[in-house]
């Protein structure tokens, strides 16, 4: 998905409409889950601030600068965990 598609923010002006609705929506609801039951999140700097960008896209999934900082820090995890 490009920055675009990730910026598209559901339509919640209509009755009974439910959080999330668009595909990025789900994918933050779904990583901030996971990322909030993991208890060691906080040990990990780029793990907690992506905590903190997850909850920023929490309450809007229109920001490509967030989104651009989330995939620079999973970058940086995927670097970090092929040199270990």
């Amino acid at each position: 998905m490009d920055i675009a598609e990730l910026c598209k923010r559901g339509d919640y002006n209509q009755p009974n409409a439910r959080y999330p609705q668009t595909k990025s929506e789900r994918i933050v609801d779904e990583l901030l889950c996971l990322t909030l039951h993991d208890s060691t999140v906080e040990l990990d700097p780029a793990l907690d601030e992506m905590l903190s960008i997850l909850s920023s896209l929490d309450k809007g999934v229109d920001k490509p600068k967030d989104w651009q900082a989330l995939f620079a820090i999973a970058d940086e995890i995927k670097t970090r965990k092929t040199n270990q």
